[in-house]
């Protein structure tokens, strides 16, 4: 019986910020909550305009992880994350609300991937990124919720926290044996193109292959 093996990867650079305003966070269980939950890799980034960027970010990924795991083992991975999500936003939104009478005070994009099995489950929201690169191919498996109106304004018209009703992008994919799985916010793929990116996959993913 084959089993799932996973090797997790993270780098972080707060560039020209006085400090990151991204929160990333993964959980790889052990035994039996690995087979019934499965494994979570999330990243979570602040929009610019929030007034609490990093308890933004933050709030999404940490929550979201200890939700999943005390969710019942009954429900699917798909209805137990949309539950969590819809939840937290109502939470975000209404603080969002109350706090500064503005619906931006806690807006975060989303994106997570469930590893379970022999299948990836991605929800996303916003403008962070996960890619895949499977046998030489570079693949960005999610979409931007973003709008632009010129050349260099744009704005999320979907994040976590920015509306009521909550929509999230939902793909279940097939795992195979070797597949990279790359999350990204909008300060890397913004300065990088996707033949930068790809390199530096092909080239980290050797050095994981040879330990």
């Amino acid at each position: 019986m084959l089993k799932l093996k996973i090797l997790v990867g993270c780098a972080s650079d707060k560039g020209i910020k006085p400090r990151n305003e991204y929160f990333v966070g993964v959980h790889f269980p052990n035994g039996s909550e690995l087979t019934l939950k499965g494994a979570v890799a999330a990243i979570a980034d602040e929009m610019s305009s929030s007034e609490a960027r990093q308890q933004a970010s933050q709030c999404c990924v940490v929550s979201f992880l200890a939700d999943y795991y005390s969710t019942p083992d009954s429900w699917s991975v798909k209805h137990a994350t949309q539950k969590i999500l819809s939840a937290t936003n109502s939470w975000r939104y209404s603080q969002g609300q109350a706090r500064y009478q503005s619906t931006k005070s806690m807006v975060s994009t989303l994106s997570l991937i469930v590893f379970k099995a022999t299948t990836a489950h991605l929800f996303h929201i916003g403008d962070s990124r996960i890619y895949r690169l499977r046998a030489g191919n570079l693949e960005q498996l999610t979409r931007d919720h973003r709008i632009w109106v010129s050349s260099d304004k744009s704005y999320l018209n979907r994040a976590m926290g920015i509306d009521p009703r909550l929509e999230v992008d939902y793909q279940a994919i097939s795992l195979e044996l070797g597949d990279v799985f790359l999350m990204t916010t909008d300060g890397v793929h913004d300065f990088l193109d996707e033949k930068s990116i790809k390199k530096l996959l092909q080239s980290e993913w050797k050095c994981y292959t040879k330990i």
